[in-house]
């Protein structure tokens, strides 16, 4: 990790002082007064050809699908079950608990090996070691706590970390779990201080859309699903005010936000972009991510003074392509993905959650 930033930052005086250059070039004409012909960035011209604003494509609640923890669950130490023999109703025990070598024991069926194998197949073991003292035994297994399936909420909730899926859970139940969102006062006020519209789940290594500030905030419980397990929840704080980006830079990751912070100046204080980089159509994602609002740039455009440089907002997400997008909604979920890959693998890995979003 250490050498590999290294080696980025080596290559970075070329292609920053290249980009300085340019930049110094481009700009003696990008103040106040634009070139004939040219004209600023508004936020509200999308039949514009220079830099423009587009909504991506309005994104709908995902599919609720409540997951079958059963019938696919294979056992982990700690998990506990009910173990019934079919005919002999005073046998039932409950708070069976698999070991930390992965064994359960039931009756005279001592150390059976549980852990990775699923309930049809811990039965018939169970069967095949009572057979020697019970005629044609049939017994039933059900599982009450499965520490083996778990999900995780982190960033800004009071209790971070993971949680068993032991039961069919939505969104709020898992973040009244967690004893629910930090708080902090504003202007006198107690306020809730995670960034809903920053907030993303990852699911099966994708990122998942969820309007968590429609659900949260707005109360529109379309968004509230089930939770499936390895998801992971991540909410970032308002207090920090941050912009981001990534891709085909010299040096991507967040930074402090500043009053005036244009994307230019950014692009130039991370060291400029990299040879691949895709320079006519930058993505700045602005507003919620899970359906933002795509302002697209052509950073020699600006360079040149065609078009006036971009002024930045806390919470934009900057992401500089490698190849031509055809939609705004392709360069949406591409940035989406960057955000989300880069802004909380540390701190997935913290807590053990499943941190690997699928390219």
């Amino acid at each position: 990790m250490t050498a590999r930033r290294s080696a980025r930052r080596a290559a970075a005086p070329v292609l920053g002082a290249a980009f300085a250059l340019a930049v110094a070039a481009g700009l003696a004409g990008c103040g106040p007064n634009l070139p004939p012909g040219t004209r600023e960035w508004t936020g509200n011209e999308p039949g514009w050809t220079g830099n423009s604003a587009t909504d991506a494509a309005p994104v709908a609640p995902p599919a609720d699908v409540i997951p079958d923890i059963f019938t696919t669950y294979r056992f982990a130490p700690g998990d506990q079950l009910i173990i019934r023999l079919y005919g002999f109703p005073d046998q039932t025990r409950s708070g069976i608990t698999v070991d930390a070598d992965g064994n359960v024991a039931y009756l005279t069926a001592r150390a059976v090996p549980a852990a990775g194998h699923s309930v049809a197949e811990l039965r018939k073991s169970l069967d095949e070691a009572l057979a020697q003292d019970y005629d044609h035994p049939l017994v039933s297994v059900e599982p009450t706590l499965v520490v083996g399936h778990r999900y995780y909420l982190l960033g800004k909730v009071v209790d971070k970390g993971g949680y068993p899926l032991d039961q069919p859970l939505r969104i709020l139940d898992a973040i009244a779990r967690a004893r629910g969102i930090e708080t902090g006062l504003q202007n006198g006020s107690t306020v809730e201080i995670a960034d809903f519209d920053h907030s993303f789940l990852v699911r099966g290594g994708q990122h998942l859309p969820v309007d968590f500030k429609a659900l949260i905030q707005d109360g529109d419980l379309r968004w509230n699903i089930h939770v499936c397990p390895g998801d992971v929840f991540y909410f970032p704080s308002t207090v920090s005010s941050e912009v981001y980006v990534y891709g085909a830079v010299v040096d991507q990751g967040s930074q402090a936000y500043s009053t005036g912070l244009t994307l230019v100046a950014l692009l130039t204080g991370r060291q400029g972009l990299l040879e691949r980089a895709y320079r006519h159509k930058i993505a700045v994602l602005r507003g919620n991510v899970n359906q933002p609002q795509v302002v697209t740039v052509d950073i020699d455009e600006v360079l040149t003074g065609k078009v006036r440089d971009l002024p930045l907002r806390p919470g934009d997400v900057i992401y500089v392509p490698d190849r031509p997008s055809e939609t705004a909604r392709e360069l949406a979920l591409l940035a989406a993905r960057a955000f989300v890959t880069g802004i909380a693998g540390a701190a997935a890995g913290n807590y053990g959650a499943p941190w690997n979003v699928v390219p």
